[in-house]
């Protein structure tokens, strides 16, 4: 059962007793890899997998080989599935699409709006023992139909490979 709670009631939830400086402690660690990575790059990276996630990676990408090997392992039933979820999204969000317009029904008086995409996303996979295929299908498939230059996924280096790249194949 999932609770509800009233708005006028919710300061006196353990939730909101957290003390400031645990977030400040969060941000400051967090700004600190991020400068680090940005300094170092992949090296950084590659430290920072290892102490996270205790693996040792060589690349960082997936190759092309690997995704088809991934989606052949995948069984054919769920690999319809996939395709059917896949195109069940895709069909939502291009409905959604933001398209630019122009007003110049009267002189001298322009109006409209102009939609800007962002041009990269990164998108994380949770880290689970259990694979969460909706999550790359929801995001790559809106990121593809937005027409980014870049959607970067990443994920917890234990994920079993086969269920996430055989959920990027679908998209």
């Amino acid at each position: 059962m999932i609770p509800i709670y009233e708005a006028d009631r919710l300061e006196d939830l353990p939730l909101f007793d957290r003390p400031p400086q645990a977030e400040e402690d969060v941000d400051a660690a967090v700004a600190a890899i991020l400068a680090d990575v940005r300094t170092r790059g992949d090296e950084a990276l590659r430290e920072y997998t290892r102490r996270f996630d205790g693996a040792d990676l060589e690349r960082f990408e997936v190759t092309a080989e690997e995704l088809r090997a991934a989606w052949d392992c995948v069984d054919g039933n769920f690999r319809e599935t996939l395709r059917q979820a896949a195109d069940n999204i895709r069909h939502f969000h291009e409905a959604q699409v933001h398209r630019d317009f122009c007003l110049t029904d009267r002189p001298g008086v322009v109006l409209g709006q102009r939609y800007t995409p962002v041009e990269r996303v990164g998108i994380c996979v949770p880290g689970s023992p259990v694979a969460f295929p909706s999550t790359i299908l929801m995001n790559v498939t809106m990121a593809r139909i937005a027409a980014l230059y870049a959607a970067i996924v990443f994920q917890k280096t234990s994920i079993r490979k086969e269920f996430i790249h055989g959920s990027v194949c679908a998209v």
